[in-house]
């Protein structure tokens, strides 16, 4: 079962609402049948079921309770048929359905999401839409690390937000132009520390270029984002992938919020598909990204 599988959002406030609605019609039966069992029901109130267990019938297809659905489908057949249906038969319809989604709903576990945390689950745009859009190879991970919040699955966030980080630091060694030791070596085949060494001579080049405002921004830009990079990459990547030590709760959300600040730097200027001159020059290059 895929971690998704077990996050997925479940509607429970729904399924008790169309449950309760069902046990409505149910009782109302019941009271009826204490004087007139085999009495016919009304075409209007037999319609009136109907709607509700179409209703039912919807939002259990939607979940995937495909047997429930099933069932709710040819309950709502019998309903809406010509044929006249006796209280008692509409009444037992109705107990056989519910017991059919009682059934599927013990034939699965479910998990409880902590109020903290259910702003994590399943959000496309959980680092910002700058994000979303610069870096579309990370929102797989983006979203992942958000379920595995909000699951308590510590170490398995903290493992998709390296692979977060790791399309950024790509992202910006492109940006500047790294070399790498090896004569041809593609950025995507370097190690971090590969990159990270590079991407510091690249550092203190800018260092050196002549000053002015654009270049106090363009050290600002790239600086900045290595100092959040190391942020969490020494105390963080080096244990989950070498299961050094597990995550807490509290560390896990830290990994996050660095991973996440990281990448809106980076969205600020670059992308996956973009990247800024060499050397920064004129008024549009000279203000900082945002804090």
């Amino acid at each position: 079962m895929s971690l998704w599988n077990i996050v997925e959002q479940f509607h429970l406030g729904e399924l008790l609402t169309q449950l309760h609605k069902l046990d409505v019609q149910f009782m109302a039966l019941e009271l009826r049948g204490r004087h007139a069992a085999s009495h016919w029901i009304e075409k209007e109130w037999r319609d009136q079921i109907a709607d509700d267990v179409e209703d039912f019938k919807e939002f259990c297809s939607m979940i995937g309770f495909k047997d429930a659905a099933d069932k709710l489908f040819s309950t709502s057949v019998l309903l809406r048929s010509q044929a006249e249906r006796s209280v008692l038969a509409v009444s037992n319809q109705l107990k056989n359905v519910r017991q059919e989604v009682e059934s599927e709903a013990n034939r699965r576990a479910f998990i409880a999401v902590e109020p903290d945390r259910v702003p994590y689950l399943d959000q496309r745009k959980l680092f910002g839409k700058a994000v979303y859009d610069s870096f579309p190879s990370a929102r797989r991970d983006v979203v992942q690390s958000g379920n595995c919040l909000a699951a308590e699955c510590h170490a398995a966030s903290v493992f998709h937000l390296m692979h977060v980080a790791e399309y950024g630091l790509r992202a910006l060694a492109r940006d500047r132009r790294v070399k790498l030791p090896k004569k041809g070596q593609a950025v995507e085949l370097a190690t971090w520390e590969e990159i990270i060494k590079q991407l510091e001579n690249e550092e203190t080049a800018i260092q050196g270029y002549p000053k002015t405002l654009a270049r106090e921004a363009q050290y600002e830009f790239v600086h900045g984002a290595m100092m959040q990079f190391k942020r969490f990459k020494n105390v963080f990547r080096n244990r989950v992938m070498h299961t050094r030590e597990d995550f807490g709760r509290t560390q896990a959300l830290g990994v996050f919020e660095n991973v996440r600040d990281f990448m809106q730097t980076l969205a600020f200027r670059i992308s996956e598909t973009k990247r800024t001159p060499r050397i920064w020059k004129g008024p549009k290059w000279s203000v900082g990204p945002v804090a």
